[in-house]
């Protein structure tokens, strides 16, 4: 049944597609080739860039430091208090004793009630980060310090990306209006075909919108909204997709040194547990 989210996502497809059928075709289609060129660019480049700009002082404070306001003390402020309720060392001996299984298994107990948000995509974007042996010998106290610290590396990935799109939309812009040329009269063909295409932009600003989603899910204030999501008719499709494609970028291939910096900048390796 079409709920509210469908509702916004068709409002905002069709105002796409009557900017569309106002540009005519030709304009329409470079704007999906920049923005799709933007967000390819921007996807790929966010993970090297966030990890070489983790090693400058400031920006690795802003993104995990304990001491101030850091997007990992804003993230553990917000993140679910029931997570205080698993330790990493009860982590640590059920993946140790059990594997990645045992872990998952913690979250899943009823009288935690973390609910199907948490587990179906929370969970998912710090799976690597609750089995990392490093992160599980460290001095992270809670399932809350550690998820804080994965996702906030996650929230400056997303933050980076956003920056690069931008530069790159930029751009991509002023070598358009440096190729500009005389426009030529639409008719009636390429007006709907540029609808269509700007219409598929629509489609690509949602998607962009719901990953923001997806990092945001575990915080308590975004239940609601991920409940209207969960229950579209048309959202619930493209949402699945991109917490899938925003999963596979920000886990990727494990990467020690990536845990191995976070816990430095953020203090917790000062305490390292020992079998």
């Amino acid at each position: 049944m079409i709920n509210f989210a469908d509702i916004v996502l068709l409002g905002l497809v069709g105002l796409f597609a009557v900017f569309g059928f106002l540009n005519g075709f030709r304009k329409s289609l470079v704007s999906l080739i920049g923005f799709t060129l933007s967000l390819v660019i921007a996807v790929f480049a966010a993970r090297l860039t966030t990890r070489a700009l983790m090693s400058v002082d400031f920006f690795g404070n802003l993104v995990a430091g304990r001491d101030g306001w850091s997007i990992y003390s804003f993230i553990h402020r917000f993140l679910v208090s029931e997570l205080d309720n698993i330790t990493v060392l009860q982590m640590r001996d059920a993946y140790y004793y059990g594997g990645e299984p045992a872990v998952a298994a913690l979250f899943q107990s009823p009288q935690l009630n973390l609910g199907w948000i948490f587990m179906a995509v929370t969970y998912p974007l710090v799976r690597s980060a609750a089995v990392n042996p490093m992160f599980l010998n460290s001095g992270l106290v809670t399932a809350r310090d550690l998820f804080a610290l994965e996702l906030s590396y996650g929230v400056a990935i997303f933050i980076v990306g956003v920056l690069l799109f931008i530069a790159v939309r930029i751009i991509v812009a002023c070598i358009s209006l440096a190729l500009k040329t005389k426009n030529k009269k639409k008719n009636f063909f390429g007006r709907i075909f540029g609808a269509g295409l700007s219409a598929a932009r629509g489609v690509l600003y949602a998607a962009v919108i719901l990953s923001l989603f997806t990092f945001m899910s575990g915080l308590a204030f975004m239940n609601r909204p991920m409940e209207e999501v969960r229950n579209s008719a048309i959202v619930a499709p493209l949402s699945r997709g991109t917490s899938a494609v925003t999963e596979l970028v920000l886990r990727g291939r494990v990467d020690d040194r990536r845990f191995e910096m976070l816990l430095e900048v953020s203090g917790f390796d000062n305490q390292i547990h020992h079998l």
